[in-house]
């Protein structure tokens, strides 16, 4: 093993290559952090994150149902068009007014629909924009429907536990406990409509309503 390579399901993985991949991405990450940390200084008080789909999100799970897919993969491998069209062009457009909404009111907005996409896996996009509301956000607004989105509800389970200013789009303070419930029926509905159950929004429904429970009632 000292060459660290394994076989699995007769797939050759040899970890330090894998490795080298992932440090290359968080190098990538520190250094547009640092690129946010040169314009915005310490002005945290004052910039806004909004929280949108933009690769899933209701609009997947309404082409899904209405293509007869049961999933993203299914979907953007026959139909790519319809994904494109119908589910990330409609997802971006929402952002980009979401964030002009915002920046009429006069703030200061970090949008993610805006985020050039890079070659990185789900889980380092949300490893850098969850540094990005840790050090630099004070307030997180989610879009209309963010329920349907794992990616929006990692991001209210770290915006309640790095204590941020939560809001709706409306600009209503959005209040976790009625939060809940649209959760539950948000991952009901796209169990009804994929083959797979949705664990990864499952589990952080699971850990904002035992954050809730265990004594963290924000409004």
């Amino acid at each position: 093993m000292d060459n660290k390579i394994i076989t699995v399901e007769n797939k050759i993985i040899n970890f330090e290559t894998i490795r080298a991949r992932h440090e290359r991405v968080l190098e990538d990450i520190e250094n547009i952090l640092s690129g946010y940390q040169a314009i915005l200084g310490d002005r945290k008080q004052n910039v806004t994150y909004t929280s949108v789909p933009v690769s899933t999100g209701k609009h997947l799970y309404e082409a899904l149902k209405k293509y007869k897919y049961r999933s993203k993969d299914e979907l953007k491998q026959k139909n790519i068009n319809a994904y494109n069209i119908e589910v990330r062009d409609l997802n971006v457009q929402s952002a980009k007014d979401f964030a002009s909404e915002l920046r009429n009111k006069g703030k200061i907005v970090i949008n993610p629909g805006d985020f050039k996409e890079q070659n990185w896996q789900d889980t380092l996009y949300m490893c850098y924009w969850e540094q990005v509301i840790e050090k630099f956000i004070s307030e997180i607004h989610f879009n209309n429907d963010y329920h349907y989105s794992t990616g929006c509800v990692e991001e209210l389970f770290i915006g309640i536990d790095k204590n941020k200013g939560l809001y709706h789009r409306s600009g209503k303070p959005l209040i976790v406990s009625e939060e809940i419930p649209k959760l539950w029926k948000a991952a009901e509905d796209i169990t009804n409509v994929c083959d797979e159950e949705p664990k990864n929004l499952v589990n952080f429904i699971m850990k904002i309503e035992l954050h809730y429970r265990n004594g963290n009632k924000r409004a």
